[in-house]
């Protein structure tokens, strides 16, 4: 068992924060969580407010690291307020742990902020590693202001760990929960290019990380989140759709139709972004489950 070390987590109702927070409390540590719905506030699950810079003071000083997997759905419409929104909930609430930290001469240990692949140019056909420099889209800006706002607890002794995480493979939530009863149907819809490369990591993975960072030092900067074992969108349709089903039907749904009904968004589900996983790989983390028919079996 672990000494009873505090850990914040920001985001509580997020399917990464809530199986992170459970293996956490398994392996001793004591967890606290921050959520924006007032509603859901109980013992160690403490309302904050971004905008208002409402947060519950008496906590945070408890805390000796932190996990902000804070933020508003960035497949929400795009409109101006839902950017601010999707803006405040990751950069701002940053900030803002940043400051009282500073302020309050809380020492935090460990920073481990989410980010995402978006940081990339999605239109740059080589393997990105955690070197290459961000893109130009609105939602690369978004990234690489998430990851200075993190990055700023280095100023008070903290060791920053940024997330560059890829799609969350996990049958309980996310997209996959939605798909999964088309490919038991033996019936999938597919997205964007049949041959753009699928980055992707099983959600216990990017748990298994999380906690691997905390109790390993030599863990910090960014890191992509995807599985060293690459695959296009169409095989991995084809090998999820398989296992349940020997007859099976891949629907192209046209990119017109998409870019009509998603705007800008559909950038998000037609990247061909490919990752490095090198790094990753190099600090010694192990993947429980790397290969996708490792994940299908679960």
């Amino acid at each position: 068992m672990r000494s009873r070390e505090t850990i914040l987590i920001t985001g509580a109702n997020g399917s990464l924060a809530k199986k992170l927070k459970k293996k956490l409390v398994k392996i001793g540590y004591s967890v606290i969580t921050f959520t924006s719905n007032k509603k859901k506030e109980k013992e160690n699950n403490y309302f904050w407010d971004i905008e208002e810079k409402i947060i519950d003071l008496a906590s945070l000083k408890k805390c000796n690291h932190i996990i902000h997997l804070a933020g508003y759905s960035i497949l929400k419409p795009w409109t101006k307020k839902n950017k601010q929104l999707m803006y405040n909930s990751r950069v701002e609430s940053s900030k803002l742990l940043y400051e009282l930290c500073k302020e309050n001469g809380i020492k935090i240990k460990t920073y481990i902020s989410a980010s995402a692949i978006g940081y990339y140019d999605n239109k740059i056909l080589k393997e990105m590693t955690e070197n290459d420099k961000p893109g130009k889209s609105w939602l690369s800006n978004l990234a690489m202001d998430w990851e200075e706002a993190a990055t700023k607890f280095n100023n008070i002794g903290t060791r920053v760990i940024n997330l560059r995480i890829s799609l969350l493979i996990d049958k309980e939530s996310g997209f996959l929960k939605k798909l999964l009863p088309f490919i038991k149907m033996g019936i999938v819809p597919m997205v964007g290019e049949k041959n753009n490369r699928f980055e992707y990591i099983d959600i216990e993975d990017a748990v298994n990380f999380c906690i691997y960072s905390i109790a390993n030092s030599e863990i910090k900067g960014s890191y992509n989140l995807a599985t060293n074992y690459k695959l296009t969108q169409y095989n991995f349709l084809k090998k999820f759709t398989q296992y349940y089903n020997k007859k099976y039907l891949i629907i192209k749904i046209p990119s017109f139709f998409l870019k009509l009904l998603l705007g800008k968004r559909f950038e998000i589900i037609n990247s061909q972004t490919k990752l490095s996983s090198n790094k990753i790989i190099k600090s010694g983390f192990e993947f429980k489950f790397p290969r996708l028919s490792d994940t299908i079996k679960k």
